[in-house]
């Protein structure tokens, strides 16, 4: 055996520099293997968890999306029920002389597919009437043939969908005020004799 070489043995020194020879067999190196495989499977044991959190959370995420998509895609989709605003005339404010004519105008406002219709009336009644003037179902205003007592009289346009919802507009007629005058004679009937000449032809 040469100086210095101890045969394939691993030394310990102790405290009193003094040298001791361990047999080295396959004993070691396997146990040396083992921990290595078993440092190696835990990290590939921590790695696949890792990988598997990782996963987890994708699909948690990608389910919140997907859910938070639909449900805002469903939400656009949701339509309302038709709504009436308001109604509104023009003119808000006429004159129209007696058997004249004039032509109002009725606008809604709503929300969705609601319905544009309107009904008209003078003074609540619907279609109007002979001494108050009458509409048409087009807004068409046809003045009585003489002045009522007040003068003016309002239109009104209802909402066929939402009567509660309705315009007005004032309307003031003008121009004869009294109907035919009515003619007597008083005595209805007299006797006059040869010559004599009707008090009201007289002299």
């Amino acid at each position: 055996m040469k100086p210095g070489s101890n045969n394939g043995a691993k030394t310990e020194s102790n405290c009193s520099s003094a040298s001791k020879v361990w047999p080295f067999d396959g004993r070691e190196a396997a146990a040396d293997k083992d921990a290595r495989h078993l440092i190696y499977d835990s990290r590939i044991s921590l790695a696949a968890q890792t990988c598997r959190k990782t996963v987890l959370i994708l699909v948690i995420c990608y389910t919140l999306l997907w859910v938070t998509s639909c449900g805002s895609a469903n939400s656009s989709q949701v339509t309302t029920a038709p709504t009436i605003y308001s109604v509104t005339i023009t003119p808000a404010n006429a004159t129209v002389f007696t058997r004249g004519t004039e032509q109002f105008k009725a606008s809604v406002t709503g929300n969705g597919d609601y319905n544009h219709a309107v009904s008209w009336a003078v003074n609540g009644t619907v279609g109007g009437t002979s001494i108050l003037g009458t509409i048409s179902t087009t807004g068409l205003y046809n003045a009585p043939s003489f002045v009522p007592s007040p003068s003016a009289v309002s239109i009104t346009a209802s909402s066929v969908q939402d009567p509660s919802k309705s315009g007005t507009a004032a309307v003031t007629i003008t121009g004869v005020t009294e109907g035919p005058v009515s003619v007597s004679v008083s005595p209805a009937s007299a006797t006059f004799g040869a010559g004599q000449i009707p008090p009201s032809c007289g002299q």
